[in-house]
């Protein structure tokens, strides 16, 4: 389990050097005990209060928010962690945004497909203006554009977040692709799918998401690599 905390401030000489994007701090901790994360997150946010005062800066708590991911859907769903900036409890945000993933308590990852669906979906408007409907661009042109403007937005991080997805989840993005491969090739609403892809030359939406976390893993498990440690990392002791 993680709780993760968001702060707006973040220097050099901070004593939580776990930086999130810019001037934002994401810290976490892991136990398999609520209390034991509670009291190791109100000392990183204890030490942060200090170097900020020394440095006549304010944290404001409301701009502050708390995660608890856990894999207990039955007793820890609603549960809100007690850690205080100044006194005052940080509130509890079930659906964190880092570095452009939604995350969730249980790390299903429906928020961010259902935010990935909804952008793509406006994108494609481009698709269809390119297809037009007697001057169109060609069908290489339209899938290229298809893999540089939308398709990065469907697949980032899907390392992340692609291994706990549903098969309904990819029901929805596969529609999407779906929806482009027959803009693009000009096939009717009835084509099959086999033939879209074959004549598309693309993969599924989750054969596509498990390749790409494949090559991550595999890039991973090299010793020089950044993220070596982590997925190497022996399991904690709790089962997810």
């Amino acid at each position: 389990m993680l709780g993760p905390v968001l702060f707006n401030y973040f220097v050099s000489d901070c004593p939580v050097q776990q930086p999130s994007y810019a001037d934002d701090i994401t810290i976490s901790h892991s136990a398999a005990d609520i209390e034991e994360i509670e009291r190791r997150l109100q000392s990183d946010i204890d030490a942060i209060e200090a170097w900020a005062q020394r440095k006549d800066l304010v944290i404001a708590p409301t701009k502050s928010t708390i995660t608890l991911f856990t894999p207990d859907r039955a007793r820890q769903s609603q549960l809100h962690p007690n850690v205080t900036i100044s006194g005052v409890r940080i509130p509890l945000d079930k659906n964190p945004r880092v570095l452009g993933v939604v995350l969730d308590t249980h790390f299903c990852f429906h928020k961010h497909v259902e935010e990935v669906v909804k952008s793509c979906k406006k994108k494609l408007g481009i698709l269809r203006a390119l297809a037009g409907t007697g001057w169109g661009c060609q069908k290489e042109l339209l899938l290229k554009t298809w893999k540089v403007y939308i398709e990065p937005k469907m697949n980032y991080a899907a390392g992340i977040w692609s291994v706990n997805s549903s098969d309904a989840a990819f029901k929805e993005i596969q529609k999407v692709k779906n929806s482009a491969m027959r803009i693009a090739t000009g096939c009717h609403s009835n084509t099959q799918l086999s033939h879209l892809l074959s004549e598309s030359k693309l993969l599924p939406a989750k054969a596509h998401a498990n390749l790409l976390s494949s090559q991550l893993l595999a890039r991973a498990l090299v010793p020089s690599h950044p993220s070596h440690a982590v997925v190497t990392a022996p399991h904690g002791p709790r089962s997810m």
